[in-house]
């Protein structure tokens, strides 16, 4: 349930978790080309290329063919994909809990079952067994 909330999350923003990824890394290494994008991520350039065509079909990135034969592309993160990432990771944020307690985390994961599922556990569901 939370993967599946996850997906949704990203997917209204315009993204995947590929694209998560690559904005990720842009956004710490600044303008790079496409292929060191895809080593970083541990890719193929070809399934790059695909998610980066993605990303800036929704304006999350730009692409620019290197001088002087064409055949390098540097890649930049826009301000859009700077804002849509941080929604990103405000999503993230909200399904994620880790202060150690393992009390909180009972509380938080009921919580969780409970916004995701549509009803609130019962004393006999699998949840009575984090205790």
């Amino acid at each position: 349930m939370l993967e599946h909330s996850w997906n949704e999350g990203l997917a209204v923003l315009g993204l995947t978790h590929a694209g998560l990824i690559a904005l990720d890394i842009l956004e710490a290494r600044g303008s790079i080309p496409q292929n060191q994008i895809a080593a970083l991520s541990r890719v193929q350039s070809q399934t790059m290329g695909k998610t980066l065509g993605r990303l800036e079909a929704h304006g999350h990135i730009t692409r620019q063919r290197g001088w002087p034969d064409g055949r390098s592309v540097s890649v930049s993160i826009t301000e859009t994909g700077r804002r849509v990432l941080a929604e990103a990771r405000t999503v993230e944020r909200q399904l994620m809990v880790d202060d150690g307690d393992p009390v909180n985390l009972r509380s938080y994961l009921i919580d969780m079952i409970t916004r995701l599922g549509g009803t609130r556990p019962t004393s006999h569901s699998a949840v009575s067994h984090l205790n």
